[in-house]
């Protein structure tokens, strides 16, 4: 992936990629369960740039820029917990209600997986 910061500011991205053999994401026929370790997808591209995330989706070709919360949950996504471990550790972080945090963030983990931004994690 290339990315490339024009002078209006904005990060605009090209990304040289194919499906790898064996990468063929699954959300499409699964529901999103807070149980599950999740990761970005390997056919994608992404990268921190600041305080904002760029994510190459190969499938709509088209770039995403998550800032601010979003860029932060998108860092998280590392395959070590859960999402229920991740909104466990946000409430825990900033102090807040976990419900508050659920109602906030498990419609952006719901939206990322059923666009296969991020998928089941297959290498516990």
């Amino acid at each position: 992936m290339l990315a490339h910061q024009g002078v209006d500011g904005r990060v605009n991205c090209w990304m040289y990629a194919f499906l790898v053999p064996g990468t063929t994401p699954t959300a499409a026929n699964a529901a999103l369960s807070t149980a599950m370790v999740l990761v970005p997808n390997a056919a994608d591209g992404w990268l921190a740039v600041d305080d904002e995330v760029v994510v190459y989706d190969v499938r709509a070709q088209a770039c995403h820029v998550f800032e601010g919360v979003a860029a932060l949950a998108w860092q998280c996504l590392d395959g070590d917990g859960s999402i229920d471990d991740i909104l466990t550790d946000f409430a825990d972080i900033f102090e807040v209600d976990l419900e508050l945090v659920r109602q906030d963030l498990v419609p952006l983990f719901t939206d990322w997986f059923e666009k296969e931004l991020i998928v089941e994690n297959q290498n516990d």
